[in-house]
């Protein structure tokens, strides 16, 4: 359970703006002749595969390098000034909502 805090607080909106950069990048058809397509074939069989076992929520030890790999990309590829509001906003919002769900169900 731990190990999902720095993932959720820090690497998620990296992950998510690393893919979105790839794609950008290279375009999705040409995402297939990089070498990208080894990392990006094993994240969609990891994403069908949990959605299969209906196993979503968990990170798995051998998925982090992987996926560690995209957020650092998607991290080398921002900004300054836009990693740094993501990395105020994005922890401040994740704890607010936590904040606000914890309060409404208690």
């Amino acid at each position: 359970g731990l190990l999902a805090i720095p993932w959720i607080a820090i690497f998620l909106p990296f992950l998510a703006l690393g893919s979105l950069a790839l794609v950008r990048r290279y375009s999705i058809m040409g995402l297939i002749t990089t070498p990208w397509v080894i990392l990006i074939a094993f994240l969609i069989g990891y994403l069908a595969i949990s959605f299969i076992v209906g196993d979503t929520t968990r990170w798995r030890i051998p998925d982090m390098p992987a996926l560690a790999t995209v957020a650092a990309f998607g991290y080398v590829s921002t900004r300054s000034s836009t990693r740094r509001f993501i990395l105020i906003s994005w922890p401040a919002a994740v704890l607010l909502g936590s904040f606000l769900y914890y309060s409404v169900t208690a």
